[in-house]
């Protein structure tokens, strides 16, 4: 099962400080709601894990992830990554392409589209409406810590 999701979010911090958070994952994974960074690999590779729960159904999946693209100038940020279900009844898999813009009277949006693809128990038993209000829940939690907590940090 595969699923696509585009979002954006805007935050009144400039385009350089949003860059600095987006890409130090020790502070974007303390906006994941069930997250964990495990270990970092080198400067573009981190293990890490996250748990989910749909209804009655909830996993941990351990995984790595790795910044593809790093365009600090162009301000976009492209990674994958992949995980196991710690149970090995299911597997994830994604993409997120992220890009910063100024907005006229300061402040930045920033887009994203998100590919995920899910294998096993996960995928079999819950359709794409639920995982995808899911994924909508999710993202609304993780912008509004982050532009909390650029609000607090800059």
């Amino acid at each position: 099962m595969s699923i696509e999701i585009v979002e954006q979010f805007e935050v009144e911090q400039n385009p350089g400080q949003v860059w600095d958070f987006l890409v130090d994952p020790a502070r974007v994974v303390r906006c994941l709601p069930g997250a964990r960074l495990v270990e970092v690999t080198d400067e573009r590779t981190f293990r890490g894990e996250v748990g989910i729960r749909l209804g009655p159904f909830s996993a941990a999946f351990t995984g790595t992830i790795h910044f593809d693209i790093l365009d600090r100038e162009n301000h976009r940020v492209a990674m994958s990554g992949e995980g196991r279900d710690a149970r090995n009844t299911g597997a994830v898999a994604m993409s997120l392409d992220s890009t910063l813009m100024e907005r006229e009277g300061g402040g930045t949006l920033v887009s994203v589209l998100l590919k995920v693809r899910l294998a096993g128990r996960l995928a079999a038993f819950y359709w794409g409406p639920l995982i995808r209000n899911a994924a909508h829940r999710v993202f609304r939690r993780f912008t509004a810590c982050v532009a909390a907590t650029l609000a607090r940090t800059g």
